[in-house]
């Protein structure tokens, strides 16, 4: 399966947790910060849900974003957060 440059329409930004710090109680401090610049990708939502557990709902939304292959691309990591349309994934 190709990927047309039409396909990414979309433009995402990186983010990575930078750790500042332990806190008291050993938690990590820091702040998530943009890596690199903006890149071009192509959303997809994979599936919805919602479902009643403890008495309140849960929603659950799986998106699946994919970019061209490049060493900034293959760099990304399962820990980063993607920001897309001001919304963070």
């Amino acid at each position: 399966m190709g990927l047309n440059a039409g396909d990414l329409n979309r433009r995402i930004q990186i983010r990575r947790f930078n750790r500042t710090g332990t806190g008291s109680l050993g938690g990590a401090l820091g702040d998530w910060q943009d890596v690199g610049t903006p890149l071009h990708a192509s959303r997809r939502d994979i599936s919805d849900a919602e479902r009643l557990s403890a008495a309140h709902w849960d929603n659950v939304l799986v998106t699946r974003f994919v970019v061209r292959s490049s060493p900034f691309a293959r760099g990304i990591r399962r820990t980063d957060r993607i920001v897309h349309e001001g919304i963070t994934f």
